[in-house]
C-alpha cells in the first residue's frame, strides 16, 4: 500500500486498515507456528504497512504537510509558463560553482590521505 493512497483515505478508513492489518499479522504468526507459512516475506510487509499506515495517521493528527506534496504546490504556483534565458545561465552557474567546491574538497581530502599513507599514519 502506497503512503499517497492512506493520505487520501479518511481517519475512519484508516482505522479500518489498521485493524485488517493486524489481523493479516495475527493470522500469519498462527500459520508460523502451527508451520503452514507459505511465504515468510510477508511479516515484512504488513509490519511495514502498519508502520507506514500510523505515520500517516500521526501525520494527519499533527497536520503535517509532506514535503513533495508541499514542494510540488509551491513549484506549480510559483513556476513561470516559459524559463527565462537568464534564470537558466543563472542555474547553470550555481551548479557548476557547487560542482567545483566538490571537486577542490575531493582533491584535498586524497591528498590528506596520500600524506597520511606515506607518514605511515604520524601526524606531523
Amino acid at each position: 500500500m502506497d503512503a499517497k493512497e492512506l493520505r487520501a483515505k479518511s481517519p475512519a478508513e484508516l482505522l479500518d486498515e489498521l485493524l485488517k492489518l493486524r489481523k493479516e499479522q495475527f493470522s500469519l504468526r498462527m500459520q508460523r507456528a502451527t508451520g503452514q507459512l507459505p511465504k515468510p516475506d510477508q511479516f515484512t510487509k504488513v509490519r511495514r504497512n502498519i508502520a507506514r499506515l500510523k505515520t500517516v495517521q500521526r501525520q494527519a493528527a499533527l497536520g503535517v504537510v509532506v514535503k513533495a506534496e508541499a514542494a510540488a504546490a509551491v513549484a506549480a504556483a510559483q513556476a513561470p509558463a516559459v524559463v527565462q534565458p537568464a534564470a537558466l545561465k543563472a542555474a547553470k552557474k550555481a551548479a557548476k560553482k557547487v560542482a567545483k567546491k566538490k571537486a577542490v574538497k575531493k582533491t584535498a581530502t586524497r591528498a590528506k590521505a596520500a600524506k597520511k599513507a606515506a607518514t605511515g599514519g604520524k601526524k606531523s
